[in-house]
């Protein structure tokens, strides 16, 4: 449901609480994340989820529960708990 997004200046990446650089000209892309990328992936993109914390990001899931992601998780288990209606079963984590 939310992940975290890291800010990175020197790409011209800024995150916000609210989710959206004001007036920005990517605003949409600060409040919809991708899974294309593990969090910090050092090829990541501007909507990838990512964190200043080492290993991994913070992710709030649907349940309420906050959990820690590894940036070492598997790419495909990765995407699959970013889908709604995928029908993956991804079992503990």
């Amino acid at each position: 449901m939310v992940g975290e997004r890291r800010t990175d200046a020197a790409q011209g990446w800024f995150s916000t609480w609210p989710g959206m650089v004001a007036e920005g000209e990517e605003a949409f892309q600060r409040i919809l994340g991708a899974a294309d990328h593990v969090p910090n992936d050092p090829v990541g993109h501007l909507d990838d989820f990512s964190s200043h914390h080492v290993g991994g990001a913070q992710f709030m899931l649907g349940d309420g529960s906050v959990r820690f992601i590894s940036e070492n998780i598997d790419h495909g288990l990765y995407q699959s708990l970013a889908t709604i209606q995928g029908g993956e079963i991804v079992g503990e984590f």
